[in-house]
C-alpha cells in the first residue's frame, strides 16, 4: 500500500514537473516573441518617422501595432499565472512543504478546488 502510494506522488510529481518545464518553455518562446515582436515594431517606427503620419495606411498599421502589442502583453501577464499546483495551508495559514510532517492535515485550493488530505509521508530532497 505504502508503495502503491509513493509511486502515485512520484507520478503526480513527474507530471507536475513535466508540466512546469512546458510552461517555462512556453514563457521563454513567449518572450522571444515579444522581444521580436518589439524590434519589428521599433524598426517600423523609424521608418514611419521618416515619412508623414497622416498617411491613412501608416495610422492603420500603427493601431494595428499596438492593438497587437496589447495582446503580447495579456497574454504574457496571464503566463505569469499559476497554471498548476495549488495552494497548501495548515490550520488555515499557507505552508511550505519543506514544514510538513507525516500525519499532519492539510487543504489544497485553487481557484477552482478545495481538496483536505493527510500527509503519509515526507521525503527530503
Amino acid at each position: 500500500e505504502h508503495l502503491a502510494a509513493s509511486l502515485k506522488r512520484l507520478s503526480f510529481e513527474n507530471k507536475h514537473h513535466l508540466n512546469a518545464l512546458k510552461l517555462e518553455k512556453l514563457k521563454i518562446a513567449l518572450e522571444n516573441k515579444t522581444l521580436e515582436f518589439l524590434r519589428f515594431k521599433k524598426t517600423l517606427l523609424e521608418k514611419i518617422s521618416t515619412q508623414t503620419l497622416t498617411s491613412p495606411f501608416l495610422q492603420t498599421k500603427t493601431e494595428r501595432l499596438n492593438r497587437l502589442e496589447n495582446a503580447l502583453k495579456l497574454a504574457h501577464a496571464n503566463l505569469k499565472l499559476p497554471q498548476f499546483g495549488a495552494l497548501v495551508s495548515k490550520n488555515h495559514q499557507a505552508v511550505e512543504l519543506e514544514v510538513l510532517k507525516a500525519g499532519d492535515k492539510i487543504e489544497l485550493s485553487n481557484e477552482k478546488a478545495r481538496a483536505s488530505a493527510e500527509i503519509l509521508s515526507v521525503d527530503r530532497v
